[in-house]
């Protein structure tokens, strides 16, 4: 009797051990399983992330300046690695061309190559994901009314929010903030868009000119003045506040 007892216990034991490794295999089993799911999952999600990146840059047209929150929003991805992923590899294919961080261009192409960007496009989208209004500045600004014919040796721009510095090309960006030029952005309202733009400029340049310049070129200030809505007028003189005070007499309305 004590001898089979101990045959079935020795046995029971074995039965024990034997189930153990089987459960511990099984477990072993499922988590390779469920690793080659996740990874086949993750593949064929890349594979379609990629897929819609291809797609959306190929609607965009050569010379388009982009960023890679609007890739990203457009896409609907849930990971930004899977779209960083997707960006790289457009960028090694030279479809794309990485300009600085978070922005990107679909390159005009010429036999050469690929066309460097224009830097004020980069800027203009730097601005806009930034939640910020830019205008050119200094003779740039001048230029663009018509005040001056001396062509910018540099790249400078005013804007509503801090932005910081960046190179273009290996060409330095300044972009100056102006506190002043917000309250004048803000106030300025009304009027169409491309008045408003010229507004603005003229705000700017007489800004940059300073009182005693202004004076030298009152004629040409006044013929862009007079030349706008009566108004756009108005807003602009109201907009002055006191870091243009001195520019109200300028103007007669």
């Amino acid at each position: 009797m004590l001898s089979n007892l101990l045959e079935f216990s020795g046995f029971d034991i074995i039965i024990r051990i034997f189930y153990v490794h089987f459960i511990e295999l099984y477990v072993i089993m499922q988590y390779i399983v469920y690793v080659q799911f996740i990874e086949l999952k993750r593949g064929i999600m890349m594979a379609t992330v990629v897929s819609r990146v291809e797609s959306y840059i190929k609607r965009l047209n050569r010379g388009t300046v982009f960023t890679f929150d609007t890739v990203f929003s457009w896409v609907g991805a849930t990971q930004k690695d899977t779209v960083n992923h997707a960006l790289k590899k457009l960028t090694e294919s030279n479809e794309i061309v990485h300009v600085k961080k978070g922005v990107y261009v679909r390159p005009k192409m010429s036999r050469f190559g690929a066309i460097p960007v224009e830097p004020g496009k980069v800027v203009r989208v730097t601005a806009k994901n930034n939640g910020a209004y830019v205008y050119p500045y200094g003779t740039s600004v001048l230029n663009a009314l018509g005040l001056s014919t001396q062509l910018s040796m540099s790249y400078t721009y005013v804007a509503t929010s801090r932005i910081a510095p960046f190179k273009v090309n290996n060409v330095d960006i300044n972009i100056h903030y102006s506190r002043a030029l917000k309250r004048a952005e803000e106030a300025i309202k009304g009027i169409s868009k491309e008045e408003k733009e010229r507004v603005i400029l003229l705000w700017i340049s007489l800004e940059y000119l300073g009182e005693f310049e202004s004076k030298k070129q009152l004629r040409n200030i006044n013929n862009i003045f007079f030349a706008l809505s009566t108004k756009a007028q108005e807003q602009l003189v109201m907009s002055f506040g006191r870091k243009l005070h001195w520019a109200k007499i300028l103007f007669s309305i």
